[in-house]
């Protein structure tokens, strides 16, 4: 960023630049909404909030045109991850290989989440949003659909057996990891923003929708 910032001064081209913020920006509360305190309780939250501050900043005096997004949960992925909100991708993307999703989150835990195939639509619209929309607050909370993992593998069980496809047994099974469990007990479990959908943002409707447009999509995730 500072790289582009420098090569913006020195050819006085203001690039348009698009970073992908967390929610873990966020301090312990029931609901996110696009007001929410700003108090990272981990150093990569902390980190991304430094960011959000240097581009408002920064563009707000002409070095950059900069816009960043507050990313909830990306699912499902289909790569390796070390975080444990990877267990939202992983009882979805496991039983679809066939095999049981073995996860370390308590099974009733709400998060939210946004399909990778949404989340690129509303990147797309971020990016094409005009400077004077934004104004001066460069920051917009994604919309996002809390779910539970419970709720996650039972959906994944009806809609595997809509479509046919072989479902095993069980979907998921959970075994309690305290490293795990002092991490989530703080995340936030609901989510209402409007301004997104003021700009025309999008979110899932359903762990159903999710899960069916992974099931046609496979083929176009790595």
């Amino acid at each position: 960023m500072t790289a582009l910032r420098d090569w913006n001064r020195r050819t006085g081209i203001q690039s348009r630049f698009v970073f992908t913020s967390t929610n873990a920006v966020f301090g312990p509360t029931e609901t996110i909404t696009d007001d929410s305190k700003v108090m990272p309780r981990t150093s990569y939250g902390t980190a991304k909030a430094m960011c959000e501050l240097l581009i408002n900043d920064w563009s707000r005096r002409g070095f950059l045109d900069g816009r960043c997004t507050r990313m909830p949960a990306v699912i499902p992925r289909t790569t390796p991850n070390a975080s444990a909100a990877s267990a939202w991708s992983e009882v979805i993307a496991k039983p679809y290989d066939g095999v049981t999703a073995d996860l370390s989150v308590p099974m009733e835990t709400l998060l939210p989440v946004i399909s990778i195939f949404r989340m690129m639509d509303n990147l797309i619209r971020l990016h094409n949003i005009p400077d004077e929309v934004l104004g001066d607050d460069r920051v917009v909370v994604m919309p996002a659909l809390p779910i539970s993992l419970a709720e996650a593998a039972a959906e994944v069980e009806a809609v595997f057996k809509q479509r046919g496809r072989p479902v095993p047994i069980p979907v998921a099974s959970y075994e309690e990891d305290p490293q795990v469990a002092r991490i989530v007990k703080d995340w936030p479990p609901q989510h209402a923003v409007s301004r997104a959908f003021e700009l025309g943002w999008g979110v899932d409707r359903s762990v159903a929708e999710i899960i069916t447009l992974f099931i046609e999509n496979r083929t176009a995730l790595p």
